[in-house]
């Protein structure tokens, strides 16, 4: 993932410490993770997750449905 590449690379040109990781969230989707380790702060991470929206569909037969 581009940004999170590019806020590594500045937390790097500051001299923190910087380890790329991932984790699944509950619907088993892989979600890139950033974790900050700097000096002045405890420990802290960037994370990027999909986020569902619901929308009206209408479906073949007429009838309408709410779906993620």
């Amino acid at each position: 993932m581009p940004a999170l590449d590019e806020v590594a690379a500045e937390f790097r040109n500051q001299g923190d410490e910087i380890e790329r990781s991932a984790i699944d969230n509950a619907s088993g989707i892989h979600e890139p993770l950033l974790p900050v380790s700097v000096d002045a702060f405890r420990p802290f991470h960037y994370q990027v997750s999909s986020v569902g929206r619901r929308a009206d569909v209408q479906r073949q037969d007429g009838a309408r449905d709410r779906r993620l």
